[in-house]
């Protein structure tokens, strides 16, 4: 009798050891409210970038001078860039020189852009976003010898307009865009956009003590005007 009420103390001992080794585990090593809020930043900042981001296509063009001088007008030149898959399809087109300055620019149906190149410029940067304004500038020739296409590339980009627009949305139906992104319901998000002397932020009030985490990053803008830069992106969690 003595060793079967032994065995039944140490069943006892052994079921209070575990579940106080649970609760240990538990308070030390599982996830805190800070713990997941602390990692909602970074999934709140994917979020606001994906909102706010945009696809721009960039194509390098190397002119030929000498056969440009040999066209009946060689201020403008047509240049014709294949969009087999459609990509290009709504977006307008901005051209600038090799050191960023604007070209006048109009891209025509069936894909040829007309370029005022009389400055003499040897290399060209055709950018295609939906933030773009075009020229109105008249029907030009083309000539394939005129011209090469040596590279294109597509990047990811912060649109100002882009910016403005979460923030209206931030302001006017918060708990609808927190939704939208993904963010719970027991946490919260602001973010602030430094620009070249302006910033555009979104945050609601927030209670007094808690734990606030950031996330923060550098990334492209193509402000407005069409002008590209860089700025900070912040977004904050709690």
């Amino acid at each position: 009798m003595k060793k079967r009420g032994g065995s039944h103390i140490e069943i006892i001992l052994s079921f209070v050891l575990f579940a106080g080794f649970i609760v240990f585990v538990f308070v030390f090593f599982g996830p805190s409210r800070s713990n997941v809020v602390e990692g909602g930043a970074d999934y709140a900042f994917l979020g606001v970038l994906n909102e706010i981001e945009s696809d721009v296509y960039t194509y390098t063009v190397k002119l030929n001078q000498p056969v440009l001088a040999g066209l009946e007008n060689p201020d403008l030149v047509g240049i014709v860039l294949t969009d087999s898959d459609n990509s290009l399809s709504g977006l307008k087109v901005r051209v600038e020189d090799p050191d960023g300055n604007r070209l006048n620019a109009t891209r025509f149906l069936g894909g040829k852009i007309v370029v005022d190149v009389n400055g003499g410029e040897e290399y060209l940067q055709v950018k295609f976003s939906e933030s773009y304004t075009e020229d109105l500038l008249g029907e030009a020739g083309e000539s394939l010898d005129a011209y090469e296409i040596s590279s294109g590339v597509k990047n990811r980009v912060v649109l100002e307009e882009k910016v403005e627009t979460l923030k209206n949305e931030y302001e006017s139906d918060y708990n609808a865009l927190r939704e939208r992104i993904g963010i719970p319901v027991s946490s919260s998000f602001a973010f602030t956009l430094e620009l070249e002397g302006k910033e555009i932020s979104a945050e609601i009030s927030r209670p007094d003590g808690v734990d606030i985490f950031s996330e923060s990053r550098r990334v492209e803008i193509i402000r407005s005007g069409g002008v590209s830069e860089y700025a900070d992106l912040i977004v904050r969690a709690w």
